[in-house]
């Protein structure tokens, strides 16, 4: 069974340096993930990609690891500008973090709709935070930024949107992430935290259908990632798939990252058997809820190892019962 994580790790740039980048790719590497992150050690998803693109900016923070004491967040100033875009420090830590890695290591970026809902609008360059234009452009912007991080190693681009748990305009969601799809020339993956199982009125179809639903519809993402270890109702989504074949693999959140309990083996097992069970062996992967970047280091690699080893565990579990049929 594929091992993989969601992104952030919890030691920070700002307290050990380049030495942060080295201590993610160790500790993920240990506990036996198979593609791993840089760690994103060096800010939070929305301050990260704020601060690359023209017209896009976090306040001008001088800071290196954004604490949000200012207060305001993110700010769109002007026109997203595809063409500016400074993405250097980023490819350094993750061309860093390749060199140092024995296994793939994946970019990751923040999607449009996180981006855009974690922001606000400063300039009249758009008529408003749902102005497809500027979903556009940013969906430009996050295009170059993909391309750059395949062009120095990375294996794949991840693209997180956990705003997209929360209602946000779907027909923005599905056009900007269709529109990161077909300009990459790679596996790209989704990820998607909270509580997928809900109904939510869907601009596209023009009535309520569940945000599962919407997400797997939407075309060139091969995998998507979703909680389920924080929110078993997720459980019911995957259901209904127990006799047929889902539409793209689905990464089975199966530790809490907002919780410093440490799972049982046997719980997460029991969570991946059922998802094995409703899914097909090779439509499953073993994944965190979400970051790890709230936990404490210790919390956070004990945890991953503990999934780890789960997944290894039913991975050779269902080799031995094909060896009997």
């Amino acid at each position: 069974m594929h091992k993989t994580v969601i992104g952030s790790w919890p030691v920070f740039y700002g307290e050990h340096g380049k030495a942060a980048i080295r201590m993610a790719v160790e500790d993920q590497v240990a506990a036996g993930v198979d593609v791993i992150s840089d760690g994103q050690t060096r800010n939070y998803m929305v301050e990260y990609f704020s601060n690359l693109i023209e017209g896009f900016n976090c306040h001008d923070c001088p800071i290196d690891f954004c604490n949000k004491d200012c207060g305001d967040g993110a700010a769109i100033t002007g026109t997203i500008r595809h063409d500016a875009v400074f993405d250097e420090t980023i490819l350094e830590v993750l061309a860093y973090a390749i060199d140092l890695s024995p296994v793939p290591v994946k970019g990751i970026i923040t999607g449009p709709t996180t981006l855009v809902n974690c922001s606000r609008l400063a300039t009249d360059a758009y008529e408003s935070l749902y102005d497809k234009e500027l979903f556009t452009d940013l969906s430009k912007a996050l295009v170059r930024i993909a391309r750059d991080m395949l062009d120095i190693g990375v294996s794949s681009i991840q693209i997180d949107e956990p705003f997209m748990s929360v209602g946000s305009p779907s027909h923005l969601a599905k056009y900007s992430l269709e529109y990161l799809c077909s300009h990459l020339d790679t596996e790209v993956s989704l990820h998607v935290c909270g509580d997928v199982h809900k109904e939510i009125y869907d601009s596209i179809t023009d009535d309520e259908r569940s945000v599962f639903d919407i997400i797997m519809g939407i075309r060139g993402i091969e995998s998507v990632s979703l909680s389920f270890a924080a929110y078993p109702q997720n459980k019911h989504c995957i259901a209904q798939y127990a006799h047929s074949v889902p539409p793209k693999k689905i990464g089975i959140g199966c530790v809490r990252t907002d919780s410093d309990t440490i799972e049982s083996k046997k719980q997460v097992f029991d969570l991946l058997r059922y998802a094995v069970w409703c899914l097909g062996e090779d439509n499953v992967i073993a994944v965190p809820d979400c970051g790890m970047k709230i936990l404490s280091r210790e919390t956070a690699c004990r945890k991953l190892a503990v999934m780890c080893e789960a997944a290894d565990d039913l991975t050779r579990e269902l080799a031995s019962e094909r060896s009997y049929r």
